[in-house]
């Protein structure tokens, strides 16, 4: 019987150590994604900067507050660059909305934990409600982390269509203007 607790404790120790194993990985790619928000929010500031110095230098003030539009191409041109910065904007939500998604989920409830305890015979018992609790973290974990990364994904595809788009627009309005 000894023999039996002893070989099925050590199986259970391979397969928590698997786990943990697993736990860590899902933390690193976390941190990996929590470091991209932060690099996408750097760069979608200095963009925004860097546009609204190009603006400030293509169009002075003397020319007024607003960009004569004399022909249908600078219209389309100008609807464009509207609709480039509704882009660049929708980068910036959907990044933020990644930092709202930062709620980690931790191992587990230690409460409930200790409420298992009365439950546990052995050391057996103990190590599978610990890889209980790896599994359950680790899927909650992984099922935030592809929510990251979708919007992540979302910001950038958004944020470099409008950034071209608008340096596009703004490049046309001004030699259509000159």
């Amino acid at each position: 019987m000894e023999k039996e607790i002893t070989e099925d404790t050590s199986s259970l120790v391979r397969l928590l150590d698997y786990f943990k194993y697993l736990y860590e990985q899902e933390n690193h790619r976390s941190e990996k994604l929590n470091a991209s928000t932060n690099t996408y929010l750097v760069a979608i500031t200095f963009a925004f900067t860097f546009l609204v110095g190009l603006l400030g230098w293509m169009f002075p003030k003397e020319s007024g507050p607003f960009i004569p539009l004399d022909s249908t191409i600078q219209v389309l041109l100008a609807a464009c660059a509207g609709v480039a910065i509704l882009l660049i904007l929708a980068s910036l939500i959907f990044t933020m909305l990644v930092v709202k998604v930062r709620p980690f989920e931790r191992l587990c409830d230690p409460v409930k934990f200790a409420g298992q305890t009365s439950d546990i015979r052995d050391e057996a018992d103990l190590m599978r409600a610990m890889i209980s609790h790896y599994v359950v973290a680790t899927d909650r974990n992984f099922q935030l982390d592809n929510q990251k990364a979708r919007l992540l994904s979302f910001a950038l595809q958004t944020f470099v269509v409008g950034f071209v788009l608008l340096l596009s627009a703004l490049a046309g309005l001004y030699f259509s203007g000159r």
